[in-house]
């Protein structure tokens, strides 16, 4: 049976070959398949824009989903009436008003509202909606651990067979809904989408 490699050795495998050992060596030392260490080593792969930029495919996608989430809570600032250190409860109207056109996660981080008490707040003035909403935010949590258990890696379709292997009936539309909801998004499908539009240079030693 092959052995199963945790998040922390694949990192200090990937280390090692950037420190100058050979995938070869490696994976002679350890059992894995070439093709499996490739694999590991793909969000890593590092690449130059024109201006010299050094960047690897999951810090290329990190930030644009950095970027992504800071341009949404930017936008949610500039649509309510109050401010971060507003009172609670004006807080809470505002952010009620918006709930549906922006992830929970994105409004509550934009004014500093635990996430707990929207959801409260929500609640008490959307009961019959509630098992809905509770149903939504527990998936929500599932989805976001074996997300970021996957190294960032899985995509709509695997995190629901993972739930369903864990007796957890879901669509994979109502997980893509709710990854988009929270800028979760595979590396592997946003690197074809973005590093094309980066100019690739490979690394040359001199």
């Amino acid at each position: 049976m092959n052995k199963k490699f945790s998040k922390e050795e694949k990192h200090q495998l990937v280390a090692k070959y950037h420190n100058g050992e050979s995938a070869t060596d490696i994976c002679t030392e350890t059992g894995v398949s070439r093709s499996t260490f490739y694999t590991w080593l793909k969000p890593y792969k590092t690449t130059y824009t024109d201006t010299g930029y050094a960047v690897s495919a999951a810090e290329f996608i990190k930030m644009k989903q950095r970027l992504e989430k800071l341009e949404q809570k930017i936008e949610v600032l500039q649509k309510v009436n109050c401010t971060v250190s507003s009172p609670l409860k004006e807080k809470l109207r505002e952010l009620s008003v918006l709930h549906g056109q922006h992830s929970v996660h994105v409004l509550c981080e934009a004014l500093e509202v635990p996430r707990g008490t929207f959801y409260n707040h929500i609640f008490r003035n959307k009961g019959e909606n509630n098992s809905y909403q509770i149903r939504r935010t527990q998936l929500s949590e599932r989805i976001k651990q074996i997300y970021e258990e996957s190294n960032q890696i899985f995509g709509a379709k695997k995190i629901r067979a993972v739930l369903a292997s864990q007796g957890e009936a879901v669509s994979d539309k109502m997980v893509s809904e709710l990854m988009q909801e929270m800028n979760l998004y595979s590396i592997r499908t946003e690197a074809k989408r973005a590093m094309p539009t980066l100019t690739m240079k490979r690394n040359k030693t001199h």
